[in-house]
């Protein structure tokens, strides 16, 4: 019966292997691949960030001067008062958008590090 190439090889180093230094040292990734890997990850992850915060302000903007000019109505809303009561919500909005940038930093460095290791 035929085993599969990769577990030949593996008993192979097991049988080569010395110590169990050696053992991981043919295992794991070495040293520079982690950091290669994570350098990248940081820089994609720094990057989508930095893409996230260069779109928000242009809408953020926008958004502001739509509701001056009356684009979006406000006080003339039929809904004001249920907007007046809930003006808290407005300030959630911040928060969502820094987090929101945060956490894709966050995922772009950790997947784009899994994919280089």
């Amino acid at each position: 019966e035929e085993r599969p190439i990769f577990i030949e090889r593996i008993q192979e180093a097991t049988n080569n292997a010395k110590t169990f230094d050696d053992l991981v040292r043919q295992y794991f990734p070495r040293r520079w691949i982690v950091l290669l890997s994570a350098t990248l990850g940081l820089l994609a992850g720094a990057f989508s960030g930095l893409w996230i915060f260069l779109s928000y302000i242009p809408n953020t903007i926008s958004t502001i001067l739509k509701i001056r000019s009356g684009v979006i109505p406000s006080l003339r809303d039929p809904n004001f008062i249920k907007h007046r009561k809930q003006l808290e919500s407005t300030t959630k909005i911040l928060g969502v958008m820094i987090w929101g940038a945060a956490f894709t930093t966050l995922f772009f460095t950790g997947i784009v590090a899994i994919i280089i290791i």
